[in-house]
């Protein structure tokens, strides 16, 4: 083994990826069975020809529903919920992006939470829907939502109109997101005026009209729900169904016509959406027409119906969004879907208690096709010793079950055919599940392995490099026999994993699983005699210390549900000088910096989630402060000998800040007055965040200065990003890490004198993990300074306006990125000022981080889980997603910042001869 790790981190970030993606292998795989399944045929004879479907994009059900003011935001779908039809919640799953849910509702069935990753843009969607089972499709909307279903196989039918994604502006700018839904009707207009008796469109039966309505999930994102922006895109979406409606009756004149109303997703308060919150799962459901019940009168929705509805004295109707495929099927009378897991909601049918149960058992029919096609798949994978079905009596013996059903519904007994048919749904549902989840234990066994392995690697890793080279020559020769024992147990367990995966036919992916964990623990038990004979390389009084960063861990991961633990941390950070006898001569500055600048940041915890308007006052002050703190430090005469003095990068920052003031200030007002974002001031943006980074990479030659160019920098591209009091952070986390950097060389410099690290055997001591700790919890101090939730909701598109409009997910996003990367670059490049002063072996240093990182990521990894609410659910996930890809990001960051803090720094600490000075007195 080298002495040096650095050719085991690539190794250990591939694994780190690997673990990342393994979450969606082992709890959410794809439902599709690739093996083609027979649609179950629909002999139901029913009153609609033709189904009209209207998708609010992003549109909660708490807003279209809300009468609080006395007044409905949609008054044509109120007045249908009160007297034309059946209305009710339909509840959504994670991730509440917009191809799930279309995929939801449109084919039956929930994907994985990746397929959000598979891209916006020509995204096909390649197995079967209700568009793909009807006999001609017309769909009108988003290009990036309306060709998903018109591609692959049994496509021809299928015929889409598409707006320019230009037009997809969320700048708010000449009321873009009303427009969206406008251009809908105004070409559904010209295409019955130009195309419409080219089809022979009249004649036709199952026919359907998708009409997707993205304005309301725009203007979400732009001007944020309970705005006066997003209720007058909402009342505009309100009066395009009505338009659209009126032309369909008046071309179909014949009563068989059903209209269904629905969205994809909902929307937070701060207009994000993906998680699992009931703002973001409860999306309405609005059917009327032929097939379709009128209102029903009810008490029993009282208590589940929110007050400000006004709706509790009607029947609500709760269904899963998957239902809404099989819905769409029986009443445009063509097979469901064959991947569809819905279940059929017959309170909404307007049918005859025969064909209700007829309908029913269809649904049954086609859920048992689906289970029979995936046991069998799961059966060809498998050798019969390790095969075990579904253990339910019902599935079982489902032909005898779907003979009685016939011979209930034959002999008139309609409740008892719907009742035998329910439970056969049920355990349908449960088997595919069951067989849906068959490998996850196995999956989750072999990654849990992985990870301990892996462990196992760095901690033996960080005792290398804490020993010396005598230390390490002198590693206990293990005899051959054991040496050969543990080589043939391994190579006949390796080797015995592939004949097995092999054989069974199993995926091929399973080799990963299976080689994994056996190839990092053949390393380590390889080394097991040497990490035991130099385990003392752990002084008692370290073990000690790391039970209670154990603890302080505990309190960051608990953190992710309850943020004001951060501030319990950082109060026992704030002591840290008065309890540290080491930094008892300390200038009494610093100190003051130190408590100030911790309680500072122990307030951010505590205040509410970034959202809802701009608040330019927080930007223009914290521009304005950062002018005042750079003068300040410039004149100081104290700080003078740490470095600080005007430079060329130190005036750059100085000259173009007030252009970033004023281009911020621009940009607020231009989309206060509806114009969106300037060309001029886009250009500026950009420039700006070029100029800015590139300065971090060329400041001064002295390290505390190169800190002060680092943070004046990261401090005012993060004020670009900003929307509110999120701005102000970095002034109190800059300080807080300059004084966290100069006590560490404190520390270190009364230890010099007296050599408790000796070079004869190096200790590892409590200092490293100290570090190390501070590193981890100013990361996530980072991520929930910021205002963020441990959630994939907790972005905020105006983050990016400065920067962008247009609806370009990709680009979004990497901004987004950068505006959450921007305070680690300052903690990462804090710490590698840390390593660097204090002369520290920085690479074994993040090894140590890695291990602390890993033991948070395990706990969240047995705390995902696909089972309870969505927003149990969503949660688990998201947790365990940001702190592996916090871990992803901080390898990256890592090396990154290597640049910015050794390029051309001076071989001299500059704070050396000022701590020494007072030291001495």
């Amino acid at each position: 083994m080298s002495r040096s790790n650095m050719g085991l981190l690539p190794i250990i970030f591939i694994l780190h990826l690997f673990f990342l993606v393994s979450i969606f292998d082992i709890y959410f795989r794809s439902p599709i069975i690739e093996e083609p399944i027979k649609a179950v045929n629909n002999n139901l004879i029913t009153n609609t020809k033709r189904l009209v479907l209207f998708v609010g994009d992003g549109l909660p059900a708490e807003h279209l529903f809300d009468f609080s003011s006395g007044y409905s935001k949609a008054p044509f779908l109120r007045s249908v919920i009160e007297n034309k039809g059946s209305w009710g919640v339909s509840h959504t799953r994670v991730p509440t992006e917009s191809r799930p849910g279309h995929v939801a509702m449109i084919a039956g069935f929930y994907e994985d939470p990746s397929a959000v990753f598979r891209g916006w843009k020509e995204n096909p969607v390649l197995f079967d829907s209700v568009f793909n089972q009807s006999a001609i499709t017309f769909s009108w909307g988003s290009p990036d939502i309306v060709p998903m279903f018109s591609k692959g196989p049994k496509t021809d039918h299928i015929h889409y109109f598409t707006y320019s994604s230009e037009m997809e502006d969320m700048s708010g700018k000449n009321h873009s997101a009303a427009q969206l839904d406008s251009w809908v009707l105004n070409n559904f207009k010209q295409f019955i005026q130009y195309n419409f008796s080219s089809y022979n469109i009249y004649e036709k039966s199952q026919l359907i009209f998708f009409f997707h309505l993205l304005g309301t999930d725009v203007a979400g994102h732009a001007n944020k729900p309970y705005t006066l922006q997003y209720e007058s895109t909402i009342k505009n979406m309100d009066r395009v169904v009505k338009e659209l409606h009126s032309i369909i009756e008046k071309l179909f004149d014949d009563d068989k016509t059903t209209y269904l109303f629905t969205s994809d997703h909902g929307m937070t308060v701060w207009g994000s959406h993906g998680a699992g919150s009931m703002i973001e799962t409860e999306t309405p459901i609005i059917v009327w027409g032929a097939g379709i019940k009128k209102p029903l009168m009810s008490n029993n929705s009282v208590g589940l119906t929110p007050d400000n509805w006004k709706l509790s004295h009607l029947y609500r109707h709760d269904i899963n969004q998957a239902d809404i495929a099989v819905l769409m099927s029986v009443l445009l009378g063509v097979s469901i879907p064959v991947h569809s897991v819905g279940t059929l909601p017959l309170d909404f049918l307007d049918f005859s208690e025969q064909d209700r149960a007829k309908a029913y058992i269809l649904n049954a029919m086609q859920l048992v096709t689906q289970l029979k096609a995936k046991e069998y798949q799961v059966r060809s994978q498998l050798a019969n010793c390790f095969f075990y079905p579904f253990p339910n009596t019902i599935i079982s013996n489902y032909e005898e079950v779907i003979y009685n059903i016939g011979k209930a519904i034959a002999s008139l007994d309609f409740l008892a055919a719907e009742d035998l048919t329910h439970h056969l749904i049920v355990s349908s549902l449960a088997g595919l599940d069951y067989y849906n989840t068959y490998f996850q234990n196995f999956l989750l066994t072999c990654t849990v392995l992985s990870f301990l392995g892996l462990g196992a690697i760095v901690i033996a890793e960080i005792m290398y490099s804490y020993s010396s080279d005598e230390v390490i020559e002198s590693e206990p020769q293990v005899s051959r026999i054991k040496i050969f024992i543990l080589k043939m147990a391994f190579s006949f367990i390796f080797l015995f994993s592939i004949i097995l995966t092999l054989v069974n036919a199993l995926p091929r992916r399973f080799i990963i699983y299976l080689v994994l964990p056996l190839s990092l623990w053949y390393w380590t038990f390889l080394k097991y005699s040497w990490i035991l004979s130099h385990i003392d390389v752990f002084k008692r009084s370290v073990i000690t210390k790391i039970i209670l960063y154990g603890l302080g861990l505990k309190l960051i991961v608990l953190s992710f549900t309850s943020r004001w633990l951060l501030s319990l941390i950082l109060f026992g950070l704030c002591v840290w000088p008065m309890v540290n006898h080491k930094l008892v001569d300390a200038p009494k500055e610093y100190k003051l910096v130190w408590y100030l600048s911790c309680i500072g940041l122990s307030v951010f915890p505590f205040l509410p989630i970034v959202g809802g308007e701009e608040q330019l006052f927080f930007k223009i002050f914290t521009g304005c402060a950062w002018i005042i703190v750079e003068f300040t430090l410039h004149k100081s005469s104290t700080l003078k000998y740490l470095g600080l003095k005007f430079n060329f990068v130190s005036l750059t920052q100085l000259f173009f800040t007030p252009l970033l003031l004023w281009n911020i200030y621009t940009i607020t007002n231009s989309f206060k007055r509806g114009e969106g974002l300037p060309l001029v001031n886009q250009c500026i943006s950009y420039f700006l965040l070029v100029l800015f980074l590139g300065l971090m990479f060329g400041g001064p030659n002295t390290l505390i200065s190169r800190f002060n160019t680092v943070s004046c920098s990261v401090g005012l591209i993060f004020l670009m990003f900003s929307s509110s009091y999120e701005a102000i952070f970095p002034l109190f986390l800059a300080p807080n890490l300059l004084c966290w950097i100069l006590f560490e060389r404190i520390i270190k410099y009364s230890n010099y004198s007296r050599c408790i690290i000796t070079y004869e055997k190096m200790s590892l001591s409590n200092h490293e993990f100290r570090r190390s700790f501070f590193f981890v919890f100013y990361i996530i101090l980072s991520f929930f300074g910021i205002g963020n939730l441990a959630s994939l909701n907790s972005f905020d598109m105006a983050w990016v306006r400065s920067f962008v409009t247009l609806f370009s997910p990709f680009l979004m996003m990497s901004l987004m990125i950068v505006k959450v990367l921007l305070p680690f670059i300052l903690v990462t490049s804090a710490f590698r000022f840390v390593c660097y002063i204090t002369k520290a072996n920085s690479t074994a240093l993040f090894m140590i981080v890695l291990l602390l990182c890993n033991s948070m990521a395990i706990q969240f990894l047995f705390n995902v889980n696909n089972k309870g609410s969505w927003l149990e659910i969503g949660t688990s996930i998201s947790h365990f997603v940001i702190m592996k890809s916090i871990v992803l990001f901080l390898f990256i960051l890592f090396h990154c910042t290597k640049y910015i803090t050794t390029l051309k720094i001076s071989s001299s600490l500059d704070c050396d001869d000022v701590l020494r000075k007072w030291h001495e007195s």
